[in-house]
């Protein structure tokens, strides 16, 4: 339970850096932003608003993006979302599978919340690009399954081949 406090406190830290990249970053070059108006004649929020859904759609949103902050964004969320993973991943695994005296695994549960950021930041992307269909999205998900399950038997097939033989 110790390793999961500390990964606790380590999300609350990544929160807390998300909070403040979320309110003081702008994922927007401005300059574009204000050329795409005046082009665009775009007088309200809701122009606006409209505007920006078919630029997602059309995947020309790209083109006012700030990339350099929307790294940063992407950064910090994944800072997030890894170490809150962790976090209920060992909380669970000592709750369930482990026995009193095992400490939970981190390592995998920093893998594991590595391929589920990485699954949300592509379907993230996929959505910018103006792809998010459903079978798209199936098969990012399926993509970081069968990286999993790439990884498992990895280790199951190192932990066979550095197994002591057995004598006859």
């Amino acid at each position: 339970m110790k390793r999961a406090g500390i990964s606790l406190l380590i999300t609350v830290f990544f929160l807390f850096l998300f909070s403040y990249v979320l309110n003081n970053v702008s994922p927007w070059q401005m300059d574009m932003v204000q050329k795409a108006i005046q082009r665009y004649s775009l007088k309200t929020t809701d122009d606006f608003n409209d505007f920006i859904k078919q630029s997602v759609n059309l995947g020309l949103i790209w083109n006012l993006l700030n990339i350099k902050n929307l790294v940063i964004f992407l950064s910090a969320l994944g800072g997030v979302v890894v170490s809150a993973f962790a976090t209920l991943h060992m909380f669970l695994e000592k709750l369930f599978v482990s026995k009193f005296y095992e400490k939970p695994d981190y390592g995998v549960a920093v893998r594991r919340g590595i391929i589920v950021y990485l699954v949300l930041a592509a379907l993230i992307a996929l959505n910018f690009m103006g792809g998010f269909l459903w079978y798209n999205a199936l098969a990012i998900i399926f993509l970081g399954a069968a990286l999993e399950y790439l990884f498992i038997n990895l280790k199951k097939r190192e932990l066979k081949h550095n197994a002591p033989e057995a004598k006859s």
